[in-house]
């Protein structure tokens, strides 16, 4: 403002009839100038000012913003570790669970290829089925214990629990009779050990035509040789 001043006033006194020292008109010119440079070097410090200002807020935002990202990046890392806790209890806890489905079938045996009599099968009769099989067939003894027998939803496979693993370790010994009946016998397992079992089998029929012995327990593919047992 004063600078705007300063300028009106040389203005006035150029254009006025009065006779002015030239050293004072210089003077006043200079005096204007330095008021003008001045002015200017005011407005640059108070946009210097208000940038450095503006520069603090941004940092303190920026850090603030910095210490957000640290604190979600090590929530994220905790969740991961809990994450990956959280698998592995729950694989313990599935493998667990298979463990007790597979020992509360331990004494079941499937019956394939049983031709049904009727639609409208009881348990006691799929229970004398399976001992007509067991008699004419295996020709085991009737002291089999059956605790019950029932057919697998509207197939040709009964499911039989067994009281003794006796039973069915003889019951599986003798079921090589059944070869060219058309039926067979197997143990039962859970649904994880089926599938094992499953992808095992290509490489056991595919190593029996090479003449290795092979053959699978549980969920273990063994391969047998004059020396030991190979464990897949």
């Amino acid at each position: 403002m004063a600078y705007k001043l300063d300028l009106l006033l040389v203005v006035k006194v150029e254009r006025s009839n009065l006779h002015y020292p030239q050293r004072q008109v210089k003077k006043l010119y200079k005096l204007c100038w330095m008021r003008g440079v001045s002015c200017k070097i005011d407005k640059i410090q108070r946009s210097n000012d208000d940038m450095n200002l503006k520069l603090q807020t941004v940092e303190s935002t920026l850090k603030v913003v910095l210490e957000q990202i640290s604190e979600t990046s090590n929530r994220c890392q905790t969740l991961e570790e809990e994450n990956f806790h959280l698998k592995d209890q729950m694989k313990a806890m599935d493998d667990k669970l298979d463990y007790l489905e597979n020992m509360s079938r331990r004494n079941n045996l499937i019956f394939h290829g049983v031709p049904r009599g009727n639609e409208t099968q009881s348990l006691t009769d799929c229970e004398l089925i399976v001992k007509d099989v067991l008699r004419n067939d295996l020709q085991l003894l009737d002291d089999v214990n059956i605790q019950r027998a029932h057919r697998i939803m509207k197939g040709k496979a009964i499911i039989v629990k067994l009281a003794d693993d006796k039973d069915k370790q003889a019951i599986l010994r003798a079921s090589k009779a059944l070869k060219d009946t058309g039926m067979f016998i197997t143990e039962d397992f859970s649904p994880l050990v089926r599938q094992k079992r499953k992808k095992f089998l290509p490489r056991m029929f595919q190593a029996r035509e090479s003449g290795f012995k092979v053959f699978l327990r549980f969920d273990k593919l063994y391969t047998v040789t004059s020396q030991d047992f190979h464990v897949q």
